[in-house]
């Protein structure tokens, strides 16, 4: 059911039927994202949070 459903495996699929990329590529692709968003996750848990002072810092664009 997952896989007539999801628009990830529904591009996947097409991308192996069409010779775009072969299995291993997009298993390959799918570890690489994994580790960048894991390191994201764990940066975002353990950085400290920012000082309350700029808070409102950086938001406008002087045009």
């Amino acid at each position: 059911m997952r896989e007539e459903y999801d628009p990830i495996e529904q591009v996947k699929k097409r991308l192996i039927e069409t010779g775009a990329a072969s299995e291993d590529e997009l298993k390959k692709m799918d570890a690489e994202i994994r580790v960048i968003v894991t390191e994201a996750a764990e940066f975002a848990q353990s950085d400290p949070e920012p000082d309350p002072a700029e808070l409102w810092t950086d938001i406008y664009v002087n045009a």
